[in-house]
């Protein structure tokens, strides 16, 4: 059964660990650290009020940074072991493949042994979404049938090829009446690939996945 769908509101998350801590940014007077300082201030519009340095959590919030694009929210967490980027609302992909390329630059021949990338959306519907995930998952226990509300069906996939485990939950979404609430997990662990070609792998798997779901896109 296909199901016509509208994005509505879109997070994403990325979380990489470093192969080898990066002691080469903790140190105070280090080209290193100078360089990619510049590149936040320049590649991002900040200012040096806007980065904070947090000497207690160097592992992974030594170097932080946030900034608001419209009704996006992003957040950047640059540790020494890991780092973490959060993108609350994203508008679009255009967006979305922008502040990819800034991020994969700050990280690029920084070897990363593992890479998780999320992608969270609820989206408005115009089909029946009861029934579509009813057929997704049409098992009910006997005793919960007087008492169900709705379902939700959750899949892991292995992708071998990549190192890649996608995990995947659809459930009727709690912010948009009877929409669907997606969240999909792609961990590349070991990683085989740089930020760039994960982040490109994601995209291939993450339109694949929609297929195989019966997702048809419309934007809103």
């Amino acid at each position: 059964m296909k199901l016509v769908v509208s994005p509505v509101s879109t997070d994403l998350q990325f979380r990489a660990n470093f192969s080898e801590p990066q002691l080469g940014l903790g140190r105070f007077v280090d080209d290193e650290r100078h360089l990619m300082i510049r590149k936040i201030l320049n590649d991002f519009g900040l200012r040096l009020n806007d980065v904070k340095f947090n000497n207690l959590t160097p592992s992974n919030d030594f170097i932080h940074f946030s900034k608001i694009y419209g009704a996006c929210f992003l957040d950047v967490s640059f540790g020494l072991e890991e780092v973490q980027i959060l993108l609350r609302r994203a508008e679009s992909e255009a967006q979305v493949n922008d502040i990819a390329k800034k991020i994969g630059d700050l990280i690029v021949a920084r070897p990363l042994s593992t890479q998780r990338f999320t992608i969270q959306t609820h989206f408005s519907t115009t089909g029946q979404l009861n029934q579509y995930l009813q057929i997704l998952n049409p098992y009910c226990p006997t005793s919960f049938k007087d008492k169900l509300n709705n379902v939700g069906v959750h899949y892991t996939l292995n992708v071998s090829d990549h190192n890649l485990a996608i995990y995947i939950t659809a459930v009727e979404s709690l912010f948009v009446q009877k929409g669907l609430y997606l969240s999909l997990e792609f961990e590349f662990s070991p990683s085989k690939y740089e930020f760039e070609n994960a982040f490109a792998v994601t995209k291939e798997q993450y339109w694949f996945i929609l297929n195989g779901l019966d997702l048809e896109v419309k934007e809103g």
